[in-house]
């Protein structure tokens, strides 16, 4: 039996990128969907009335860094956006949406998508009307001119129907080449729900020495026929775009800060990312913690990330609370995981939901706006970050949009 025919029998399981291939966990012992006053044992079909995240926090109070023993590691958190209104003393305004799911497993072997085909899907896809974006805009507008923040980060939803998917389909268009493999990309099955995300961006990459580093991603150009060098010249030269990942970073400096009152250091204030079709100015931070540091402590200090939410970051989720009328879920969230001797959290952009029997999928999109920012070209980026992973999904044939 092939290993995607075998996925296909199965309820529940996990892909993790580690590199040059990625890992496959399987043989689940255990699956949790946790909501803001419930935590559902999906294996066993039962549910227990209780704080979600009370228990979510108990889980990641366990988790420290330091040197790992073999058979650790087979797990995975996916924290979702909605967790971080608790953990920055703000009420949740979407109280029936999941905050976290957590995974445990028995097996793991290793899963390359290379040896898939890179066909592609039939997606019919309905794009965010953008009077309601300028609408939205204009209120976050009228926020900076207060002084309310200094950037907010947009997003919407951009609504999928799947008219022909197949599992070796969705995995093999995206990552059977493997530059078009985000570093953080992962898909995680629940039975006939998906988790899919091709993130380039690290929130955290904790080693067993103690040493965290973030690579806050701020800052995006289309490539639309342009050669890289002359991009990125563009991109570095853009005013907007270095005040967002200036902003960011100084951001991410504090929450890092915050975590064990540790000296933080600037790697990189401006580098290169390319992604497929784009691409991004990011800066990375380091900073060495104690070894009693727990992973509750190191979420609480960073989630959600700074580049997903703007400046200051209490008061932008506030705003955007506002803003948006949807929960952003797994989208703007952290998938957190081992990576050999690191633990490792993602920034969930370019990252998907669906039901493959419904044959239903949502793909958020964002971005910073600043004094500088122009409504029509920050929707036009917002489009341009949805095509940079459905143009890896459909052909333009097989693509429609409304």
């Amino acid at each position: 039996m092939s290993a995607i025919k075998e996925l296909s029998s199965q309820k529940y399981w996990c892909l993790l990128n580690e590199g040059k291939t990625f890992s496959l966990l399987s043989s689940p012992v255990k699956v949790l969907k946790i909501f803001h006053n419930k935590v559902c044992d999906l294996q066993n079909n039962n549910e227990t009335i209780q704080d979600g995240l009370s228990f979510l926090e108990s889980y990641l109070e366990e988790k420290k860094c330091g040197p790992f023993r073999d058979g650790e590691g087979l797990w995975v958190v996916h924290s979702f956006y909605e967790a971080g209104y608790r953990w920055n003393k703000l009420e949740n305004p979407f109280p029936d949406s999941p905050i976290a799911i957590i995974l445990e497993f028995e097996k793991k072997s290793s899963f390359d998508p290379g040896a898939l085909t890179s066909s592609k899907v039939s997606i019919d896809w309905t794009l965010p009307n953008k009077d309601e974006y300028h609408k939205a805009f204009a209120k976050g507008l009228e926020h900076l001119k207060r002084g309310d923040c200094y950037q907010y980060n947009l997003t919407y939803p951009f609504h999928g129907k799947v008219r022909e998917a197949s599992l070796e389909g969705l995995i093999g268009a995206l990552w059977a080449k493997p530059e078009q493999r985000g570093e953080f990309a992962s898909f995680t099955m629940i039975e006939n729900d998906f988790y899919l995300s091709n993130s380039p961006e690290c929130l955290f990459e904790w080693d067993s020495n103690g040493v965290l580093e973030s690579r806050p991603i701020k800052g995006t150009i289309h490539l639309d026929g342009l050669e890289e060098s002359e991009a990125w010249k563009l991109l570095q030269h853009s005013e907007k775009n270095e005040s967002e990942l200036f902003m960011i970073t100084d951001l991410l400096r504090n929450d890092m800060n915050r975590i064990d009152r540790a000296v933080v250091e600037v790697i990189e204030k401006k580098a290169l990312l390319k992604v497929p079709g784009l691409i991004h100015s990011y800066s990375h931070l380091r900073v060495q913690l104690s070894q009693d540091i727990s992973l509750l402590t190191v979420m609480r200090s960073l989630f959600p990330g700074g580049s997903i939410t703007g400046a200051p970051k209490i008061r932008v989720m506030e705003v955007l609370r506002d803003l948006e009328g949807d929960p952003r879920g797994l989208y703007c969230g952290s998938t957190i995981s081992r990576r050999g001797d690191k633990l490792v959290g993602s920034i969930n952009i370019r990252t998907a939901v669906g039901n493959l029997s419904e044959g239903l999928m949502t793909y958020h999109a964002g971005g910073g706006i600043t004094f500088e920012s122009d409504g029509d070209a920050e929707y036009q980026e917002m489009v341009d970050k949805f095509l940079s992973v459905s143009n890896l999904l459909t052909s333009s044939e097989k693509r429609t949009y409304q």
